[in-house]
């Protein structure tokens, strides 16, 4: 039973970030209000400018005429593609190259307060964004309840490996869930320290192909298993090695 609603969008910024998301060259901003989603993108305007009608005179100092030459000026603006209401309050948005997207450009996850990751991306033919998963991580959590904290008492995390290999969130108070990404036959050849083989291919059957995810299975685990130390942890972030 809904015990509330909104009368008013929520107009606060609460998370942004610039990706190319409509298209492999594109420059967009995604913002999001609490618990709603905005797409912009930036769009460059050529305004010619014209002179004053008086100016003065560099060698006699009288005040002329309006001068013969223009110029013109490039000016950005943000344009307002849509606005999405999301189930939730959003936490974070991370940016993610993942494989196979609709446009080729990359796509975004968002991450809400009910430990919940959703992974988007901008579908050209509707106009409008589509989801490629949901990930809910809120069953994880039961068994520190009652005595424990709730989702809602307890800050979440999420951050992107740079190279988009995977994602991690931290949620509740010491779990973490990892979603591996698929990385390409030529990012895979470049891992010199890669330890799982690259994933084959199913043998044809005769049938249609489905279409690979652009990630693998999730799993969660304690902070606490990576090290013991770990038992109240303050941010989590990624680091790229050199």
């Amino acid at each position: 039973m809904q015990c509330y609603t909104e009368l008013v969008a929520p107009t606060a910024v609460s998370n942004a970030v610039a990706l190319p998301f409509i298209a492999p060259g594109a420059t967009n901003l995604v913002v999001a209000k609490t618990s709603l989603l905005q797409v912009f993108t930036l769009k460059t305007i050529a305004t010619d400018v014209k002179p004053s009608l008086l100016v003065p005179n560099a060698d006699t100092g009288a005040i002329e005429g309006p001068e013969s030459l223009h110029r013109v000026e490039n000016t950005a603006k943000l344009i307002l593609l849509g606005e999405y209401p999301v189930s939730g309050t959003i936490t974070s948005l991370q940016r993610v190259k993942a494989l196979n997207t609709k446009t080729g450009a990359e796509a975004l996850l968002v991450s809400t307060q009910d430990a919940k990751i959703s992974l988007i991306e901008w579908d050209p033919l509707n106009h409008r964004i589509s989801t490629l998963s949901i990930h809910y991580y809120e069953r994880e959590t039961t068994n520190t309840l009652p005595f424990g904290p709730s989702l809602a008492d307890t800050p979440s995390y999420l951050s992107v490996d740079p190279s988009s290999r995977c994602a991690a969130l931290k949620f509740g108070t010491k779990h973490l869930a990892i979603i591996p990404f698929r990385q390409s036959a030529d990012d895979l050849a470049g891992e010199d320290d890669l330890d799982t083989p690259p994933p084959t291919k199913a043998p044809a059957t005769g049938n249609e192909a489905q279409p690979e995810t652009p990630y693998s299975a999730s799993f969660v685990l304690p902070l606490t298993a990576l090290d013991p130390a770990l038992t109240h942890p303050v941010h989590l972030a990624f680091f790229t090695r050199v």
